[in-house]
């Protein structure tokens, strides 16, 4: 066999050396080969080696840790790295970065933000915020957000590793929805510890930048008919407990309620109950419904998911997911509840119209159908119907260990079957303000407005107001006693709602007097809105 070969090989060798130019050609070619062989080789025992030398780590914005090492890796890939400067980075360490990132300069390609994206259903919580962005702008003052972009690999360091990181998408294009932004993470010759580490770590620094914030979150858009989900849309600063005012035991009995059951998991455990409480809040508009759920959810440190029910991207599907992803010890705030409400009346209208006779129904039927289509208009787009809404808050699937608060402004457009146990348990009914709420909202008011609490600084004069270099004036807690009676008694109960009166108040920040003196020409006025 090999003499075969030989002979072969002689007859190639010498048809080869015959033609020069073949021979060239085949030469080149087999050179080429061979280079691509071991580069093909070399790529393959890289890409081996550092497949079985690296852990990789994948965290969907499903999931509550992709918050906290979003903002850890954002924050600290853009600090300055000790023996630095804020100077530009050298030509050589980015060459160098550029060939093995380290993570010794910041990210190059960055994302600015200079004001955080709002959702619209939030306006009426965000409205503080805004105020607040407006004055720093109008002093010249604008706070800039930088991270790193999406789509991009950066490096970091923790505790002596190189980490290497990247905020990524995965586009929806098939109408269903999943978690649509993902962090991956890897590093060479770690272990699961050093994740969990920095999971950890991350989690400390997210919980103590926001201990004193309460988290709002709203679902996120992903089409009807999906697996819905929540996204952390903004931070509100912790509401005091005390600056709510409601008549004498109200607010504390929602209190000692909403404790009660947040201790008593196992009570429920043990008894095989669900894990659920549900508060019905009624009233009219301005009376103070949102106000107790922020400064409950500060009080008891609980996050809040708002879901608005007239949105266009909610059907009974994407609700029921919604519902069964809510967070334990959270409050689940699902304002104008009504709205919900609205189609299965219609419904039960249009039924009823149909058995009536002809006649009736050309004249009963006109205005049945006009009561009807008045009450289910809902130019949101919403598909939520009652019994998906029913089911979703106390069906199979309904999570547990949050408190529910639904809000409406007219309680005739709720049904029946909302009362029922494990949905909404307790109703609270709500009214404009009467006397005493008027009297503690203006002592709250005022009450830091001078030396109220410390007598020996007010002067033998109780008449006095002396004004002090913040602005504030000096009065004693009796003078502002006598002020707050004086202006609860302009305000007959139950005309002017609870939040007409912080805007009145509002207007004179630091003058309780003028507020006392201004109050009645205000009622002359029918509580309007106006400045003058």
């Amino acid at each position: 066999m090999l003499d075969i070969l030989t002979i072969i090989w002689s007859h190639v060798e010498l048809f080869l050396n015959s033609h020069p130019f073949l021979r060239d050609g085949t030469t080149l070619f087999l050179s080429g080969a061979l280079l691509e062989g071991a580069r093909r080789l070399v790529t393959w025992a890289i890409s081996a080696f550092y497949a079985a030398s690296t852990l990789t780590v994948r965290i969907s914005e499903a999931d509550d840790s992709y918050l906290w090492l979003h903002s850890y890796l954002s924050d600290n890939s853009m600090k300055v790295r000790p023996g630095q400067t804020d100077s530009p980075t050298s030509f050589w360490v980015s060459v160098l970065e550029l060939i093995y990132p380290t993570g010794r300069c910041p990210p190059r390609d960055v994302t600015v933000q200079a004001t955080p994206l709002r959702d619209p259903h939030l306006w009426h919580w965000q409205m503080e915020e805004k105020m607040r962005e407006k004055q720093d702008i109008m002093l010249g003052k604008l706070k800039l957000r930088m991270t790193p972009s999406t789509g991009q690999r950066q490096a970091i360091r923790f505790k002596n590793h190189i980490l290497r990181y990247k905020f990524y998408e995965i586009k929806n294009d098939n109408g269903f929805s999943w978690a649509k932004n993902w962090i991956e993470i890897s590093c060479l010759f770690a272990t699961h510890e050093l994740f969990q580490s920095l999971v950890e770590q991350a989690r400390q620094e997210y919980l103590l930048r926001d201990e004193s914030r309460i988290a709002i979150y709203t679902p996120r858009g992903g089409g009807r008919g999906g697996e819905g989900s929540w996204s952390k849309t903004i931070h509100k600063p912790f509401r005091p407990w005390k600056s709510v005012v409601l008549p004498a035991g109200v607010k504390e009995s929602i209190l000692e309620d909403a404790s009660d059951f947040i201790n008593e998991e196992s009570f429920y455990r043990r008894l095989g109950l669900p894990y659920r409480r549900g508060y019905l809040l009624h009233g009219p508009p301005g009376s103070g419904k949102s106000s107790l759920i922020l400064a409950l959810a500060s009080h008891l440190k609980l996050d809040v998911y708002y879901l608005a029910l007239g949105s266009k991207d909610l059907d009974d599907g994407a609700l029921q997911s919604l519902m069964a992803s809510v967070s334990s010890r959270s409050i689940l705030l699902i304002e104008d509840i009504d709205c919900a409400m609205k189609d299965r009346k219609a419904e039960d209208e249009k039924e009823e119209d149909e058995k009536k006779d002809d006649h009736k129904e050309s004249e009963e039927g006109k205005g049945s159908k006009g009561k009807g289509s008045g009450g289910s208009q809902n130019k949101s787009g919403s598909s939520i119907t009652l019994s998906g809404l029913l089911n979703a808050l106390d069906g199979v699937t309904a999570g547990e260990g949050r408190l529910l608060f639904c809000t409406t402004n007219h309680l005739e457009k709720i049904d029946d079957a909302l009362s029922r146990p494990g949905r909404c348990d307790v109703w609270i009914p709500y009214a404009n303000a009467i006397q005493s709420q008027a009297k503690e909202l203006f002592l709250r008011f005022y009450e830091d407005s001078g030396e109220a609490s410390n007598p020996a600084a007010i002067t033998d004069s109780p008449e006095t107001e002396k004004a002090r270099p913040d602005g504030h004036v000096s009065l004693s807690p009796a003078d502002l006693d006598d002020m707050a009676t004086s202006f609860s008694k302009a305000i007959p109960n139950g005309q002017v709602s609870m939040s007409a009166l912080q805007s009145y108040l509002m207007r004179f920040k630091r003058r309780p007097r003028a507020a006392m003196d201004s109050v009645s020409k205000w009622a002359d006025q029918g509580f309007k809105q106006t400045l003058l």
